[in-house]
C-alpha cells in the first residue's frame, strides 16, 4: 500500500516500522531510502529516464515520477559531482 497522507482515529498496532527522512548539510550529504545504482540514462526532450538495477528483483526502486536524483562519480579516490538530474 502506498499512501500520500494517514489519519488513524483508532487504534494501530505495527510490528515493524520504518521512518524515511531526508537531511542535507550544507549541500554536501543526502541521506535517502532511495538508493539505487542508475545503470542507464536516456536523454528525452525535456527530461531525463533512468534505469535503475533492481538486483535481479531483490532491491524495490522507491523514486516516483518527478523525483530528482544527484549524479556522483566516484573513482575510488575523488568524487566527481555531475549535478541534479
Amino acid at each position: 500500500m502506498e499512501l500520500d497522507n494517514l489519519f488513524v482515529r483508532g487504534n494501530m498496532t505495527i510490528n515493524e516500522l520504518t521512518v524515511n527522512e531526508i537531511k542535507a548539510v550544507g549541500g554536501d550529504i543526502l541521506v535517502t531510502v532511495a538508493d539505487m545504482k542508475c545503470i542507464e540514462v536516456e536523454e528525452l526532450a525535456d527530461s531525463y529516464k533512468c534505469y535503475f538495477d533492481d538486483q535481479e528483483g531483490t532491491k524495490y526502486n522507491q523514486f516516483i515520477v518527478n523525483d530528482l536524483a544527484i549524479c556522483q562519480k566516484f573513482d575510488g579516490k575523488t568524487l566527481k559531482d555531475i549535478g541534479v538530474k
